[in-house]
C-alpha cells in the first residue's frame, strides 16, 4: 500500500493594502499600509500595519525669472502696462512637484525720481503646503518724448518819426509734456519790453521737462 505525502511551500506570500487616513496639502498626508503573509501550508495568515508619512518640505522652483520691463510714460502711470506686467508675474514662471503654485506679489506703488519711475517688485511662488520661493524684476517708465512748444506769433511794430528801434511786447512761448509740466524760458532775442532795432529780430524759447 503506498503512502501519499502532500508537501506545502512554506514561503509566504506578502501582499499589502493601502488607506489614505489623512489627506494634507498638495499630495501629502499619512498612508495606512496592511501588510499579509500567506503560507500555502493552511496557516492563517498574519498582518501588520505601517503608517506611511508623505511630506512637501521643497520649495517650487523659478524655471524662468521675472523680466525688466520698460515702457515709454503716457503721462497717466502707464496702469494698462502695469497691471499687465503684475498679473504675468513679470514673465515669471514656476513649478512644483507635488501641488499647484500661487503667485502673489509685494507691488504697493510706483516709486517716481521726477521723468522717470523705478519700482522693483518680487514676486512669490507658493505651493499648497506653503513652502515659497522668489524672484524679483524692475518696472521701468522713461521719459524720452520731448515736450511739444508753441511760440508765439509775428509781431510787428511801427517806429516813430526820428527813432531807430520801437518798444516791443509779447506773450512768451507756451509748452506741454505727455510726462508732466514743462518749463520755457528764453534762450534768444531781446526781452518783451525792451527796444527793438528795425529790422528783423529772431526770438528763441526751450522747452524742457
Amino acid at each position: 500500500m503506498a503512502t501519499a505525502f502532500s508537501i506545502c511551500d512554506p514561503n509566504p506570500i506578502i501582499t499589502f493594502q493601502d488607506t489614505m487616513i489623512v489627506n494634507n496639502c498638495g499630495n501629502t498626508g499619512i498612508i495606512s499600509r496592511i501588510w499579509t503573509a500567506t503560507d500555502n501550508c493552511g496557516s492563517p495568515p498574519v498582518s501588520c500595519e505601517q503608517e506611511i508619512v508623505i511630506g512637501d518640505y521643497t520649495a517650487p522652483s523659478i524655471d524662468i525669472i521675472a523680466n525688466d520691463n520698460v515702457v515709454e510714460c503716457n503721462g497717466t502711470g502707464n496702469t494698462s502696462e502695469l497691471n499687465t506686467w503684475l498679473a504675468n508675474n513679470g514673465g515669471a514662471v514656476a513649478s512644483d512637484a507635488c501641488s499647484a503654485i500661487t503667485w502673489t506679489n509685494d507691488f504697493t506703488i510706483l516709486n517716481n525720481d521726477v521723468c522717470e519711475a523705478i519700482t522693483t517688485v518680487t514676486f512669490t511662488a507658493t505651493d499648497e503646503c506653503g513652502n515659497a520661493i522668489t524672484t524679483s524684476a524692475d518696472f521701468i517708465i522713461e521719459d524720452t518724448t520731448a515736450p511739444v512748444i508753441g511760440c508765439p506769433g509775428d509781431v510787428t511794430a511801427v517806429t516813430e518819426d526820428g527813432d531807430c528801434g520801437a518798444i516791443v511786447n509779447f506773450q512768451p512761448a507756451v509748452a506741454t509734456d505727455n510726462c508732466g509740466t514743462a518749463t520755457t524760458y528764453q534762450t534768444g532775442g531781446l526781452a518783451s519790453g525792451s527796444v527793438f532795432p528795425v529790422g528783423d529780430t529772431l526770438i528763441e524759447y526751450t522747452a524742457t521737462r
